[in-house]
C-alpha cells in the first residue's frame, strides 16, 4: 500500500521565519515540513539551544521534517576552493541540523558547471564526485539521507533524468544516497516524464517529490498557467514512487492551497 506523506516547503513563511511555518503546516493540516535553510528565514548558525527547542515543538506538532539546503551561490563541483570548502562546511552544517531535528533527509544542489568547469568536465565531475562522497560518508555517521535534486539552469551539474541516473549509479555503493525530484524543474529543461516512468532503478531512489511551479519553486516569480501541467505530471509520478513525501512549494499561500485540494 502506497503511504503518500503531504507536505509544504517553509520557504512560504520565508519572512516569518520557521515557527511561523510550522504554524501554517498545523493548520493546513499536512503531515511534513521541509525547512529551507536559507538567512533571515533559518540561518545555519542557529544555536543549537534553538535547534533543541525547536524539534521539541515539531515533536509536539506530529510533524515528519526534512532539511533543504541552500543552493544560490554554493557549489560543491567549484574550482575555486573556497567556494568548493564553503559548500561542503554549509552542506555539513545542514547535516547536523537534521540530526539535531531527529530527521533524516537534507535535498542539496549537485553542483554547478561555469564556464572553467565546463571546459575541464573530467575533472569537473570528479571534483564533484569527490565532495559528494565526503559529504555521504559524514552524513551516514549522522544516520542522514542525502537526496540531490535536479536542477534547471545550462550550468547544473544534474538537470535531467539522465544525469540523476549517473550520480545515483556512480553513488550507488552509499546507502544513504537519494534523489529529491523537482517536478517544475524537470518540465522547464522539456524533459519528458516519460523518461523517468521507464526508469526501473531511479524511481526506487526518489525519495521527495517537490511540486512547485516554474521556472522554479526557490524564487519570487512563477508561472501560474503552468500549474495544471505541474499537477498533471505530478499525479503519473507518485504512484511509481514507494511512500513518497510530496512537498508543496511556494511562496504563494493560495498557490498551495489550490495544490493540496488537487492532489488530496
Amino acid at each position: 500500500m502506497l503511504l503518500l506523506q503531504l507536505g509544504i516547503s517553509s520557504i512560504v513563511c520565508f519572512k516569518e521565519g520557521v515557527l511561523k511555518a510550522v504554524e501554517v503546516a498545523k493548520n493546513l493540516k499536512v503531515d511534513h515540513l521541509d525547512i529551507f535553510c536559507s538567512p533571515k528565514h533559518f540561518t545555519l548558525d542557529t544555536p543549537n539551544e534553538y535547534l533543541k527547542e525547536l524539534r521539541e515543538i515539531l515533536n509536539s506538532s506530529k510533524l515528519s521534517v526534512s532539511i533543504k539546503a541552500p543552493a544560490f551561490t554554493q557549489n560543491i563541483a567549484s574550482f575555486n576552493d573556497y567556494v568548493r570548502d564553503l559548500t561542503l562546511a554549509q552542506y555539513k552544517r545542514c547535516i547536523d541540523i537534521c540530526a539535531k531535528l531527529d530527521c533524516q533527509l537534507v535535498t542539496i544542489r549537485a553542483g554547478i558547471f561555469f564556464y572553467e568547469e565546463k571546459r575541464k568536465r573530467v575533472f569537473a565531475q570528479k571534483r564533484l564526485l569527490e565532495s559528494l562522497e565526503e559529504l555521504l560518508e559524514y552524513a551516514s555517521r549522522l544516520n542522514v539521507t542525502l537526496l540531490i535534486e535536479n536542477y534547471y539552469l545550462p550550468m547544473d551539474a544534474v538537470k535531467k533524468v539522465k544525469d540523476l541516473r549517473k550520480i545515483i549509479e556512480l553513488c550507488s555503493h552509499h546507502d544513504n544516497i537519494g534523489v529529491a525530484l523537482n517536478i517544475a524543474h524537470l518540465l522547464n529543461v522539456r524533459e519528458s516524464i516519460q523518461h523517468l516512468i521507464y526508469d526501473r532503478i531511479l524511481k526506487k531512489y526518489i525519495r521527495i517529490i517537490y511540486v512547485g511551479l516554474p521556472p522554479t519553486p526557490w524564487d519570487l516569480d512563477y508561472d501560474e498557467s503552468k500549474l495544471s501541467n505541474v499537477i498533471e505530471n505530478t499525479k503519473k509520478i507518485i504512484p511509481l514512487v514507494h511512500d513518497p513525501i510530496v512537498i508543496i512549494a511556494s511562496i504563494s499561500m493560495p498557490i498551495i492551497k489550490k495544490m493540496l485540494e488537487i492532489l488530496r
